[in-house]
């Protein structure tokens, strides 16, 4: 037998422009963007890239956005980062 997933997922796109804008974002980015860097389903910038490149942090481990990616939020608040072709091949829009 096949089974597919019953969930609904939030994404959002993190581009250059969006970055910028953080007024623009959804209601659970903003929340995650003000989570503690050390907790999982936190986005916070990279020290690494003087703060302008994003990190989020999943239960898979640190994940490094880059522009364009989509931020998945899955149900139990852990977040997942997908490249664009990536997004495509599996999401569509409900």
């Amino acid at each position: 037998m096949s089974y597919q997933k019953k969930n609904v997922f939030e994404a959002f796109q993190m581009t250059l422009a969006a970055r910028r804008d953080e007024g623009g974002w959804p209601a659970w980015v903003t929340t995650a963007w003000g989570l503690s860097s050390s907790l999982v389903g936190s986005i916070h910038p990279d020290p690494r890239e003087g703060g302008e490149l994003i990190i989020v942090e999943s239960s898979k481990g640190t994940l490094r956005i880059t522009w364009n990616d989509w931020i998945v939020q899955e149900g139990v608040g852990d977040l997942e980062v997908f490249s664009p072709a990536r997004f495509t091949a599996l999401f569509e829009e409900i």
